[in-house]
């Protein structure tokens, strides 16, 4: 004799029956083929990978139209707005090729412990800008008629600051590389743990050696840009990134300030050169990233 019952599947919290039959003192549960909840994600499934294919589809042509872009804004426009546009367009094929590599448009801000990254940002920054003025003032000086478009001086000024920004780039990995075989004690997990309001088997999970990481790219902020890198002192604000943050903005608005009113005031002769930043400024810039690499070289994390 068979007993068949019916009871609901509270595990899975969804409109679905286990259908439990006895046979010969023997129970067997026959399982629903397919849930509600299976059929609602294989649709988002599969609405996601229709995205997904069409983003990388429509990724050429789009990366391609700001690219012309940038030449049909210095063609058609003044030299001090075809800057401006020209610097957006940067800006939109960045975060177009970030959110199609590492599904965000900030992606090249993030490095491989999925957190937002101070050297990475200023290098953008600073690249942006050179680019885009010299992008620029070449085409202009073409527009105008130039035996040589692209003879544009760069004053060694700017040679000096672009080897600060990449040493920083170049050099965080490098004084971080041996904190990676490092393992944090305990106590320095709880009190991130605590502080962050993160279980302490997550950032125990997610670390790689002392140094704190996120899950996924998703989870990185614009906080990361000045929290400490280690378990130890990740929650607390680092004054190094503070000052290096703050310098490098000034400089950066200084010089983006000078590029306007050099295009705002376009003659061919305007055009021969880059504008030239203070040394004094440089050397605040310099000194600043110093220290940014020298905390770096410092354990803040008790090790087992």
């Amino acid at each position: 004799m068979a007993t068949i019952s019916i009871e609901p599947d509270l595990a899975s919290q969804v409109t679905t029956t286990v259908v439990s039959a006895t046979v010969d003192s023997k129970t067997v549960k026959v399982e629903p083929a397919v849930s509600n909840v299976d059929v609602a994600a294989r649709r988002r499934g599969v609405v996601d990978a229709r995205l997904h294919r069409w983003s990388h589809q429509a990724a050429v042509p789009f990366l391609l139209l700001l690219l012309g872009g940038m030449f049909l804004a210095v063609r058609l426009l003044e030299p001090a707005h075809a800057w401006v546009a020209v610097l957006v367009c940067l800006a939109l094929f960045l975060g177009a090729a970030g959110k199609i590599s590492g599904g965000r448009m900030v992606s090249a801000l993030i490095d491989e412990r999925n957190l937002m990254s101070l050297s990475r940002t200023q290098a953008v920054v600073w690249t942006m800008l050179i680019l885009s003025g010299y992008f620029v003032m070449a085409l202009v000086r073409m527009k105008h008629g130039e035996a040589a478009p692209l003879n544009v001086a760069i004053d060694s000024k700017l040679w000096i600051l672009m080897g600060i920004s990449v040493t920083s780039l170049i050099g965080t990995p490098f004084l971080l590389s041996d904190k990676r075989k490092k393992d944090p004690a305990d106590q320095a997990i709880d009190k991130a743990s605590a502080a962050l309001k993160e279980p302490p088997a997550q950032i125990d999970a997610d670390r790689q050696g002392t140094l704190y990481a996120n899950a996924s790219a998703a989870d990185a902020r614009l906080t990361d840009l000045f929290q400490g890198e280690e378990v130890g002192n990740t929650a607390y604000i680092e004054l190094s990134k503070i000052q290096m943050f703050l310098f490098t903005l000034i400089a950066a608005a200084v010089f983006a300030s000078q590029l306007w009113n050099q295009f705002a005031n376009v003659t061919t002769a305007d055009l021969s050169h880059m504008p030239q930043l203070p040394e004094g400024l440089i050397a605040l810039l310099g000194i600043s990233h110093a220290g940014y690499l020298g905390n770096k070289s410092v354990d803040h994390t008790p090790v087992q």
